[in-house]
């Protein structure tokens, strides 16, 4: 973790500039996390909020949302930039939230560094952290299931779609929604809506 916080934040700022607004984003994407996102019922937590773009989108849309980041030039960048958002600096592997805090729980992209342990053990806190009926919406590149891809900023890895829902499953979740968005120019993207049971 110490690795990837520092290849991101010695680039924040130029990470900020080409990927931090939504206006930059892929129309699908913007649809699919507003449409996620009108449906929660409770508090969200973007998980891994980066310069902070999809935390505002939701904010905007009047949801009670929390962006967290590992990076502190995220946060810096995400408070000056989205004013009034509430912004966290925070390691996802250490969350102080009550249990059942959250109605909804988003990771976009924010799981891509990650190894198979981090990844269930971070599935497990998603499952803790909401209440019953809460939703969680995870992003991701599609690829064999974590293999090593060199990523822009640092070393990422793929997620298979099948493992992913599998992963999920296994940490008590029931999927509702799988999206993956292809192009002839960028990786395949993979997109899974789940729900805690009630």
């Amino acid at each position: 973790m110490d690795r990837i916080q520092a290849a991101y934040g010695a680039r924040a700022s130029e990470y900020a500039s080409v990927l931090g607004r939504v206006d930059q984003m892929h129309p699908c994407d913007v649809a699919l996390i507003s449409s996620w996102g009108a449906g929660v019922c409770g508090p969200i937590l973007d998980a891994g909020c980066g310069p902070g773009h999809w935390t505002d989108l939701l904010h905007q849309a009047n949801r009670d949302v929390t962006g967290i980041d590992v990076v502190p030039e995220f946060i810096a960048s995400a408070r000056r930039e989205f004013p009034g958002v509430r912004y966290e600096l925070m390691d996802m592997a250490q969350m102080p939230f009550p249990d059942g805090s959250f109605g909804g729980v988003m990771a976009w992209y924010s799981m891509i560094h990650l190894d198979r342990e981090a990844a269930t053990n971070l599935v497990e806190s998603f499952y803790q952290l909401l209440g019953d009926g809460g939703s969680v919406l995870l992003g991701f590149f599609v690829g064999a299931h974590l293999e090593s891809f060199p990523h822009a900023i640092t070393d990422a890895n793929y997620w298979d779609v099948d493992k992913t829902c599998d992963l999920l499953c296994a940490g008590g979740f029931r999927i509702d929604e799988v999206h993956t968005r292809r192009s002839q120019s960028h990786r395949t993207h993979g997109a899974i809506v789940a729900t805690k049971p009630c």
